[in-house]
């Protein structure tokens, strides 16, 4: 069994990552998501004795592109 997650949430060129995933015994279930200023898309996918499969994506509009901002923005990391 395991489990982890991580995220980066980048306010200096605005983008984020964020990942999930979870293991008990032989399938593993998790899920991504990352967006670029303008969509945000997310995958929840399982991988068990069948293979790997996406069970959802979604696609989500955000905005009309990045908001930079190399002089004030900060950069988070979390594990």
């Amino acid at each position: 069994k395991y489990s982890f997650a991580a995220a980066v949430d980048d306010g200096i060129m605005d983008h984020s990552h964020v990942r999930e995933e979870q293991r008990d015994g032989s399938k593993v279930t998790g899920s991504y998501s990352y967006s670029d200023g303008y969509v945000k898309r997310t995958v929840k996918y399982v991988a068990d004795e069948n293979g790997y499969r996406v069970i959802s994506e979604e696609s989500e509009d955000i905005g009309d592109g990045p908001n930079v901002d190399k002089k004030n923005g900060k950069a988070d990391v979390h594990t």
